[in-house]
C-alpha cells in the first residue's frame, strides 16, 4: 500500500509540475514540446489516482488530485 501511495504521489506531483510548465512556458523547450505532443497519454491514469487518493487519508494527496483533475478538465474539456 505504501508503494501505491508513493507512486500516486510522484505521478500527481509530476502532472502538477508539467501543467505549471505547460501553461507558463508553452512549447519553448524541446522536451516540453515532446511531452505536449503526447499529453493526452499522460492523463490516462488520472481517474485511478483520483480514486486511490480519496481512499487514502492523506489530505494533501486529495487536494493535489483535485487540483490536477480540475486543471485537466479545464484544458481538455473543450475537446
Amino acid at each position: 500500500m505504501i508503494f501505491l501511495k508513493s507512486l500516486s504521489s510522484f505521478y500527481l506531483v509530476f502532472l502538477a509540475v508539467y501543467l505549471l510548465l505547460r501553461f507558463t512556458l508553452g512549447d519553448t523547450l524541446w522536451w516540453l514540446s515532446l511531452l505536449n505532443t503526447f499529453a493526452f497519454l499522460l492523463f490516462i491514469p488520472l481517474p485511478l489516482t483520483l480514486l486511490f487518493s480519496w481512499l487514502q487519508k492523506t489530505q494533501w494527496l486529495r487536494l493535489l488530485s483535485i487540483a490536477v483533475t480540475l486543471a485537466t478538465i479545464l484544458w481538455f474539456g473543450s475537446y
